[in-house]
């Protein structure tokens, strides 16, 4: 395990907003063992002078698609997997390099990418992932373009951001699949607006079809966070 002292650092502290100058910070693996005003002692520690440069916690993006490599999403769909997660590795890469440390990704990574991460194949920050977003026939998740009844392939773990599933039975089915997995968190995606090109009118078209439901008050039975793309009249 790598055990650094950054020193003489302005340390910025998240709590009272505003930045301690003259600071030092040990850290040994990933992570923060002492902060202190006072220079830190640690023979087996390699050193970093900041000469007063601010030192702050990595940020975290609670909103991403890291394997959107395409703005077309229909275009992603037909890309092989192997070529996805290439191009999916600069994109973690510059997030890391931008300092966030923590990205929360609501559709098309899945676990092997985020292992890749975890276990150092791949420089990024720690990927939390949705895998699927779970969306009817018309959603949000459809990516579908016209004159496809069926998607190109069945819903491979990389790349692809939704799963269709109409009625309570599939989206069990798809819930299913997703806690085996598992994934960290679920995206909801009703009829918001297009994915894919040609459909402008799809959502006018459809949203008759789909009855709003209160949201329960009752917290989930599971830990998992849920994120819900939610649409408007």
């Amino acid at each position: 395990m790598k055990t650094i002292v950054f020193s003489n650092c302005g340390l910025l502290d998240t709590w009272r907003g505003e930045i301690l100058p003259d600071h030092h910070v040990l850290v040994a693996g990933p992570h923060i063992k002492e902060v202190s005003d006072r220079p830190i002692k640690a023979s087996q520690a390699a050193g970093i002078d900041l000469a007063g440069r601010t030192l702050m916690p990595g940020l975290c993006d609670a909103h991403v698609h890291v394997t959107l490599v395409e703005a077309d999403f229909s275009k992603i769909l037909r890309m092989s997997p192997s070529y996805v997660t290439a191009r999916a590795a600069g994109i973690l890469k510059d997030m890391l390099n931008r300092g966030f440390t923590t990205v929360r990704d609501a559709g098309g990574a899945d676990w092997g990418l985020a292992q890749a991460v975890q276990e150092g194949l791949l420089p990024g920050p720690r990927l939390l992932y949705s895998g699927q977003a779970l969306s009817q026939t018309g959603g949000h998740g459809d990516a579908r373009v016209r004159g496809e009844d069926q998607f190109p392939h069945p819903f491979p773990s990389i790349g692809t951001l939704g799963r269709i599933c109409d009625g309570v039975t599939e989206v069990r089915r798809a819930e299913a699949v997703l806690f085996l997995r598992p994934a960290k968190q679920r995206m909801i995606a009703p009829p918001i607006y297009p994915l894919a090109p040609g459909k402008d009118n799809r959502q006018a078209l459809l949203q008759p079809f789909y009855r709003r439901r209160p949201i329960p008050q009752s917290p989930p039975p599971s830990p998992a966070f849920l994120e819900c793309r939610a649409s408007h009249p």
